[in-house]
């Protein structure tokens, strides 16, 4: 009995107990605010915006860094993988001379190929800039979801398309998101992955858009220290599945975004060996 009571009290002072709790009362927070269907608080970006496309856009979002390692592969495999499929990335705090990078890369590619921008300000409270660059993309999507009424499959930049993204998307079009479900793990923020997010414009799809959308602005505002992004996703997911909202649930299976490079994958995932698949693939 006093092994388990120490184990209790160590457990509750070890950080990451917190960002888990703080993470669960967020969700509960935004999956209960009435009037969490009220698109009013978009998120202001520079720059392009992709056309609706009832076929769906594939968004990616970036820091400066890896858009200059990855950007480039990544919009050419999608032009000889999925030609037909619109490409839209977003930069967080870019120079001035990336902004023109992108610009660039937006013309050789043609109008397929958008970007846009934000300037420092989202995530000024993170402990770390890379935990806001992985959550702050939600926000993004949720803004290109409701503006223009099309499917929104996000990814990592550091990816290659290597099949027809277009059809890919078709195959969930009587769900209302598409998650990468690993269940089976035992830590709550590897039992989803973030390596792609398929949001689709039903009613039910866009009120858990919001709703995860909320939860991350609100614990961004927060000096987090850990990865909040899939944990959140996990909790929303969850709170769903146990209040029958009746959300339909499309599972986005390892092909999706394969790290192990296999022939049937709609997308190779870099993962852990980014140095090793940048220098493989660089154009």
């Amino acid at each position: 009995m006093k092994r388990k009571i120490k184990f209790l009290f160590a457990k509750r002072r070890h950080p990451i107990f917190f960002e888990r709790w703080a993470a669960f009362t967020v969700v509960c927070r935004a999956f209960f605010t009435p009037g969490d269907q009220e698109h009013d608080n978009y998120l202001v970006t520079i720059g392009a915006r992709p056309l609706p496309n009832k076929n769906g856009i594939v968004l990616t979002c970036c820091d400066e860094s890896y858009f200059y390692r990855f950007a480039e592969i990544l919009a050419n495999s999608i032009r000889s993988s999925s030609p037909t499929t619109p490409f839209h990335f977003h930069l967080f705090e870019p120079s001035a001379a990336c902004i023109a990078s992108a610009e660039k890369i937006c013309q050789q590619y043609g109008p397929l190929v958008t970007s846009s921008y934000e300037e420092c300000g989202r995530g000024r409270h993170v402990y770390n800039k890379i935990i806001f660059f992985q959550a702050g993309r939600i926000k993004v999507a949720d803004t290109l979801l409701c503006k223009l009424a099309s499917p929104i499959l996000v990814i990592d930049i550091d990816g290659i398309a290597r099949r027809d993204i277009t059809q890919a998307i078709a195959e969930a079009r009587d769900s209302d998101i598409g998650v990468s479900l690993r269940l089976d793990r035992w830590r709550p923020w590897k039992k989803i992955t973030m390596g792609a997010l398929l949001l689709l414009p039903t009613e039910k799809g866009m009120m858990f858009s919001r709703r995860l959308s909320n939860a991350i602005d609100m614990m961004l505002e927060k000096r987090v220290k850990f990865s909040i992004d899939q944990l959140i996703l996990y909790y929303v997911y969850r709170l769903h599945t146990l209040m029958r909202t009746g959300v339909h649930v499309h599972a986005l299976v390892k092909e999706w975004a394969d790290k192990d490079f296999m022939d049937s994958a709609v997308i190779w995932a870099a993962g852990r060996i980014k140095h090793t698949f940048e220098q493989t693939h660089k154009l």
